[in-house]
C-alpha cells in the first residue's frame, strides 16, 4: 500500500511504500526513500542517501508515477537514483495559531473545526 498523510511525514531511517507517497506538507527521511508509484508533497522533500521513485515491479510506471513532486528539494540532486524531482516552489507561509503550546496552520485548523459537530 501507499503512504498518505494530511500533514508531513518524518522518519528517522528510511521510507518505503509499495504504491505512492503523498503528504500535505513535507517529507523527511533520515536515510532514503523508495516509492513504486510517485511522491507528492507541497513543502520540502528531504533525504540523506537515495531517492527511488517509479520503482514499480509489476508494470511500467507512467511519467507522473516516476516523479517526486515537491515544493523544494533539500538533498543533493545526485542522490536521485531513479525518477525525477519536479519542484513547484514553496507555498506562502500561512498564518499559524498556537494551541496548547503547538503551532497549527490556521486555514487547516479552521477547516477541521468546521467539520466537527456540536455536542448538543
Amino acid at each position: 500500500m501507499g503512504i498518505t498523510a494530511g500533514y508531513g511525514i518524518k522518519a528517522g531511517l528510511g521510507i518505503t511504500a509499495g504504491w505512492g507517497i503523498e503528504a500535505g506538507w513535507g517529507i523527511t527521511a533520515g536515510l532514503g526513500i523508495i516509492a513504486q508509484l510517485g511522491i507528492e508533497c507541497k513543502d520540502v522533500l528531504s533525504f540523506n542517501y537515495g531517492l527511488y521513485v517509479g520503482a514499480c515491479t509489476w508494470r511500467e510506471a507512467t511519467e507522473k508515477e516516476r516523479q517526486a513532486i515537491c515544493g523544494k528539494l533539500e538533498a543533493d540532486p545526485s542522490l536521485v537514483k531513479l525518477g525525477e524531482v519536479v519542484e513547484t516552489g514553496l507555498p506562502e507561509k500561512a498564518e499559524t495559531i498556537e494551541v496548547m503550546g503547538k503551532l497549527y496552520n490556521a486555514d487547516e485548523l479552521r477547516e477541521r473545526l468546521a467539520e466537527l459537530k456540536p455536542l448538543d
